[in-house]
């Protein structure tokens, strides 16, 4: 029977046994040396033979870091004198990028049950890893969506069950004044009931925006109509809220060159008015909301008008000016402050004014107000692409 009293004692069984070790496989004297390697190993490391292996440390192997990390866990093997399965990163000499390993290190003994170095098996995991890291990233992306879906939910179940409430309370005191013949009263319940419902109806098409479609529509639909008579109608659906809140003011201000007739999407500049003075209305408890309308340029194209929309309210910081139109966001929950709204309004102002060409900053400092200033291109009535329908 073959003695073994050292390392070197091992080798020639070792060799015998190479051809069905699987992976990278090494043996290492007490001080990180390395004694012996198999083929696979030496393909590992970029070497040129097993011989040149021989002798070498970790340190002359591996960059510092990952040969302080092998060494630490040869350590272990060593004090505890147990199997250490451990998990190994290493940069690859040529390619310079990261591979993974299981390795398996366990303590070698000779016959008199001295402890006479370490071997390891390591099996290249790279792309079991890369894998893994993928479905982790994959999971914590769907994690997201679901949490702001859940979030968008709770925001519109309790925006719309406010709204509601209020149309229920109208439908109420509606049919109470009937009784009583008080026609002022009941045009004024009438109005009320009116506003909920345009309310209720814009927040159920945001809803089918967001479970039918991945993303609102880019493409805009062109007709020709009044952008005057769009901007009066908004301001006075806008005068109408602002009327049962004490202490806030809205005034506008129409440049008289701005054009009447003009071709765009009707519905996608509505949107934008709309949501940028809900939003206006939503965060300004007290003070002044203004509405400035001007002509900014006529060219071959049509018209350039510029809207700018400033208010008293809370304000936003400057670190969020981003954020405010990214989809669903919501600088307050809705269902946990008096702020209703389901993060889309400024989201869907922000597509719109893109898929018309325009552009849209914001200036604001909490607690002194907020401006939103857009540009928006008209055409000329007569510049109609009749070759695209509108959908509605």
């Amino acid at each position: 029977m073959h003695y073994i009293k050292t390392l070197e004692d091992l080798i020639p069984t070792v060799k015998h046994l190479e051809p069905v070790i699987p992976g990278n496989f090494y043996c290492l004297n007490l001080l990180h040396q390395v004694v012996y390697v198999n083929q696979s190993t030496v393909k590992a490391t970029g070497a040129r033979s097993k011989e040149t292996l021989e002798g070498m440390s970790l340190f002359d192997l591996y960059p510092n870091d990952i040969a302080k990390n092998m060494i630490n866990n040869q350590k272990k093997v060593i004090q505890t004198k147990n199997i250490l399965i451990v998990e190994e990163c290493i940069k690859d000499i040529t390619t310079g990028e990261n591979r993974f390993f299981d390795v398996t290190i366990s303590p070698i003994f000779n016959d008199e049950g001295e402890l006479i170095g370490t071997s390891g098996i390591s099996i290249e995991i790279t792309k079991r890893k890369e894998l893994e890291i993928k479905t982790k990233q994959q999971k914590k992306e769907l994690e997201l969506k679901e949490q702001d879906k859940k979030e968008f939910v709770r925001s519109f179940l309790h925006d719309f069950n406010v709204p509601a409430q209020v149309m229920l309370a109208n439908t109420h005191q509606l049919k109470t004044t009937v009784l009583s013949q008080d026609s002022e009263k009941l045009a004024a319940y009438a109005q009320g009931i009116e506003e909920v419902c345009l309310g209720l109806i814009s927040m159920l098409n945001q809803l089918k925006d967001v479970l039918l479609n991945d993303r609102f529509q880019e493409k805009a639909y062109y007709s020709n109509f009044s952008f005057y008579q769009l901007l009066e109608h908004e301001i006075d659906l806008a005068k109408s809220l602002v009327k049962f809140t004490d202490g806030l003011i809205l005034s506008d201000q129409l440049n008289k060159n701005l054009p009447n007739m003009v071709s765009s999407d009707f519905v996608k500049v509505t949107q934008i008015v709309r949501n940028l003075l809900s939003n206006a209305i939503k965060f300004t408890k007290k003070g002044i909301i203004n509405i400035y309308v001007t002509l900014m340029n006529i060219d071959d194209f049509g018209y350039q008008v510029r809207v700018i929309i400033a208010d008293t309210g809370i304000g936003i910081d400057q670190g969020d000016f981003e954020r405010i139109f990214e989809f669903g966001t919501q600088l307050h929950s809705s269902y946990k402050t008096n702020f209703h709204g389901t993060g889309m309004g400024l989201h869907i102002v922000k597509a719109n004014i893109d898929a018309l060409g325009g552009k849209i900053s914001v200036e604001s400092k909490i607690y002194h107000g907020t401006r939103f200033i857009v540009d928006i291109p008209l055409r000329y009535p007569e510049d109609i692409d009749k070759s695209t329908p509108p959908p509605y």
